[in-house]
Parts: C-alpha cells; structure tokens; sequence
C-alpha cells in the first residue's frame, strides 16, 4: 500500500502537500504555484484518491501515514502541508520525526465536531444535485462549488473499489479526534475558517501560531487563498 507521490515544480527543500477526505493533489494547485519559488514541491494522491489504488489497509490515519511514508521520494525531515484528514496524516508523520515545519489546515483531530453526515454521504454521491448539495458544506459562499469540480468527484466515485475504500476511510476518521497530540518539536501553523461547517474550530487556539480566517469554510485554501498562501510562505520559511 502506498500513496502515489506527484512533483508540482520547483527547486530547494521539499515541501509535501497532502490533501483532505474525497480530494486529490489537483487541489493544491492554487497553493503549490506560491510555493514553488522557494521549495520542491509534492503532492499525494493517498489510497482511496486520486491516481492512488484503493488498497487502504484498515483505512485509518497510521495506515494512511504508512503508505506516504512507503512511497516518498525524497529524504526526510521535509515541510508539510496538510488539510482536513492531510493534517491529521501530516501530524503523524511529525509524531514519527519525518517532519521539520508543518502548516495544518483544518486538521482532523483538533476541531469541536466532525461532520459524520458529511463523511458517511460524500462516499454515496450519485447525481450532481447530490454533489452540490453535499459539497457546498466546504464553503461559506456556495457559488464557489463549481460544476466542474462537482464532475470531478463524481469521476473519481465511478472507479471501481472507490466508494468502498472512502466509506474505510470515513470509518477510520470518526477514531482520530483523541489521538492527535501535537509534537512540541516542530514548529506548528494552524489556519482554520470561521464559518467551517465540516470539522468546526476548536475553542482555544491549538498552538501559538494559529489563524482563524472569517468568513472562510472548510477550504481556506481556496476560499482566502492569498491569506493561506502568505500564511504558509512565513510558516515554511520562504525567504
């Protein structure tokens, strides 16, 4: 079991960019270009995703974290960026002395609630009404779920063996939230959105260096990209 490493350009110390439940490398395309001037930059499509097998192992974080560390690329420790159930793997592979900085956005583990609804129906999705009715629970403004990225679930669903390696995955998810201790030797960078209806914010801030963006969902990323993008700059420590 491994996940299936993707180099998105650049030159200078690597930086490993590990997607959330459901997605894939392809949507890190708005932070990676910001990245790419100072580091190496790489992104997972991890089990059960992407151009990934759907050999998920029992489907949790440490199995998730195995198969990053089965198929890196390049030598460890290496800067991370993880999102939603990436920075719960991201966290582990700190907890594991894989990691030198790590920025977690919206990490599994560390929020009040995880949206189990959320998590048990994104594996169940049939039609596009079913895609933007569930996928409009990442954002605070909806009309950012476009069709296109709506098809491209639905894409990814239709490989066989996929729905069942997601509903693996879900199961492994619901599991995380008392595990996820934060190692005091890496240098941490949370952000979060305000308004994310999927894994809501804790309340109190996690670490020191923690950003809560308003008016932003579950996809800050996205939905406040330059703020992310500067965020993460400063965090990695870009020049």
């Amino acid at each position: 079991m491994s996940a299936v490493f993707h180099h998105l350009g650049g030159v200078g110390p690597p930086v490993l960019m590990i997607h959330g439940f459901g997605a894939d490398r392809l949507g890190w395309s708005l932070t990676s270009s910001a990245l790419t001037d100072a580091f190496s930059v790489w992104a997972v499509d991890l089990p059960g995703h992407g151009s990934a097998s759907n050999d998920v192992g029992d489907g949790t974080v440490g199995a998730l974290a195995d198969a990053v560390v089965a198929g890196l690329e390049f030598t460890p420790p290496f800067g991370v960026v993880g999102h939603s159930m990436g920075g719960a793997i991201a966290l582990e592979l700190a907890r594991r002395g894989l990691v030198s900085r790590a920025v977690l956005i919206a990490p599994a583990g560390l929020g009040r609630d995880v949206n189990s609804e959320f998590l048990r129906k994104l594996p169940e999705i049939e039609t596009e009404d079913d895609g933007f009715a569930l996928l409009k629970l990442l954002v605070a403004n909806p009309r950012l779920i476009a069709r296109q990225m709506v098809g491209h679930v639905l894409g990814s669903l239709a490989v066989p063996g996929r729905r069942e390696a997601l509903r693996k995955i879900a199961g492994g998810l619901r599991g995380v939230r008392d595990a996820q201790a934060i190692p005091n030797d890496v240098p941490m960078t949370v952000i979060w959105g305000a308004e994310d209806a999927v894994n809501s914010p804790p309340e109190q801030a996690p670490v020191k260096d923690y950003h809560l963006l308003a008016r932003v969902g579950h996809l800050p990323q996205a939905e406040a990209m330059a703020d992310v993008n500067r965020i993460c700059r400063a965090a990695l420590g870009a020049g």
